[in-house]
C-alpha cells in the first residue's frame, strides 16, 4: 500500500497556457483552485504546454519556487493550503528538536564549514519592458541557486541582494538528511533544531523535504535539511 497527500491533486489534468509576463500567483490560481499561500513576484515569459499541476511546479522549483501543502485549521477542520515562494521566505514558528544522541535514528549528515561550501547565486530581474537582467555572484564551479527578484532591474540592487542570499546559503552547518520516529510530526517548511552535542555542534535549518514510513519496524520519518536559519 502506498500513500500519497493532497500532492495527489496535482498529478491530475493538463495545462496549456504562455504569457509573456506572468506573476507567481497567476501562475499558480491557473493550475490550481484550492487554498494557496504564494509569493508576490514576477517572472518573466513562462510557458506551460500540456503539463499537470505537478509538472509545472517542477519546471518552477527549477527557478528556485518550492511548492508544498501545509495545514491550517479553520474551526474544528485541517484544510490543506498549498505554498510556492522561496522556502526560506516561509519560515514558520513550528521548530522540532533533533538530537544526536536520543531521536536520531540514522543520518547521512555532513558538517561543512562555510569556507569549503562552493555556491553560485544566479539573481534575476526585469525591467518596465520586461527585459532580463541577470547577475551571477559566489564561486564559478559552484552549485548554482537561481533566484527570481521580480521587477528589481537596478544592478547594483540585485548585487546587494544576491549577496545576501550567498551568505545565507554559505555558513558552517550540515548538509543531507535524518531519519527519526514518527514523533515529533515534522512538515517541510517547519524547522529542525539539530543538536550534536559530542561535537558541540547546533542549529536550525529548514526542512526541505519529508518522508514517512510505516512498517513492522515502526513509525519513521525521514528529513531533508535545507538552509540553516
Amino acid at each position: 500500500m502506498e500513500c500519497e497527500d493532497e500532492m495527489y491533486t496535482l498529478k491530475k489534468g493538463q495545462f496549456t497556457k504562455t504569457w509573456r509576463s506572468v506573476t507567481l500567483k497567476e501562475i499558480i490560481s491557473f493550475i490550481y483552485k484550492g487554498k494557496a499561500d504564494v509569493m508576490d513576484m514576477r517572472l518573466s515569459a513562462f510557458k506551460i504546454e500540456n503539463a499537470s499541476p505537478a509538472k509545472v511546479l517542477q519546471d518552477l522549483k527549477s527557478l528556485g519556487i518550492y511548492s508544498y501543502f501545509y495545514h491550517k485549521k479553520e474551526g474544528d477542520n485541517f484544510v490543506p493550503v498549498l505554498r510556492s515562494g522561496f522556502l526560506y521566505e516561509f519560515v514558520n514558528e513550528k521548530r522540532h528538536g533533533y538530537d544526536f544522541s536520543k531521536n536520531v535514528i540514522q543520518n547521512d549528515l555532513v558538517y561543512q564549514r562555510k569556507e569549503d561550501k562552493k555556491i553560485k547565486i544566479q539573481v534575476i530581474g526585469f525591467d518596465k519592458n520586461n527585459k532580463q537582467v541577470k547577475l551571477e555572484l559566489g564561486d564559478a564551479d559552484g552549485e548554482l541557486r537561481t533566484l527570481p527578484f521580480g521587477n528589481v532591474s537596478d544592478p547594483k540592487e540585485l548585487k546587494r541582494l544576491g549577496e545576501a542570499e550567498l551568505m545565507r546559503f554559505k555558513q558552517d552547518g550540515f548538509t543531507g538528511g535524518l531519519e527519526s520516529f514518527g514523533w515529533p510530526l515534522a512538515e517541510s517548511g517547519d524547522t529542525a533544531n539539530i543538536r550534536d552535542d559530542k561535537y558541540g555542534r547546533s542549529g536550525n535549518y529548514l526542512i526541505d523535504a519529508v518522508k514517512v514510513r510505516f512498517g513492522t519496524g515502526g513509525f519513521r520519518r525521514s528529513l531533508e535539511l535545507g538552509i540553516k536559519i
